[in-house]
């Protein structure tokens, strides 16, 4: 094709459209599907970040003291099978993961978000289900 006939052609096919709305249609699947998985994955790192740093939690000696005493104590004196008072077990959890408690509510709205994405991504949003259609659509748009 000369390039004349190429820029006719090109700038004709806009009004002319003569695939119908399945370029449109093909663009806004992929975009919605593509943008999902890019939310999905920095979703997805974020939580990787947020369970590192609370994996690495500082506790206090206090805390390590309470723990240590709580876990241990009984095997000291002898009596492995006893298990720490329900009372004090709850005491030193609550003192010594406060901070924790904090971020609970957030941590929870954070793994329903994803739950829904994910939920959507399996349906209308789904990269591979729109990319297995692809050619449908395409066989449509020609055949018109």
């Amino acid at each position: 094709l000369s390039p004349v006939y190429a820029e006719c052609v090109r700038s004709v096919s806009r009004d002319v459209r003569p695939f119908g709305a399945a370029p449109d249609l093909l663009a806004d699947q992929i975009t919605r599907s593509g943008v999902s998985g890019r939310l999905l994955l920095q979703a997805l790192h974020l939580g990787i970040e947020v369970i590192n740093t609370t994996d690495h939690l500082q506790l206090s000696r206090e805390c390590r003291r309470a723990l240590l005493k709580m876990l241990y104590c009984p095997h000291c004196q002898g009596l492995t099978q006893s298990k720490p008072c329900m009372g004090y077990c709850l005491n030193v959890m609550r003192g010594c993961l406060a901070s924790m408690a904090e971020i609970d509510t957030h941590w929870r709205e954070f793994v329903s978000s994803l739950e829904g994405l994910s939920a959507k991504m399996h349906g209308d949003q789904d990269l591979e289900h729109v990319l297995l259609g692809v050619h449908m659509t395409l066989h449509d748009a020609v055949g018109q």
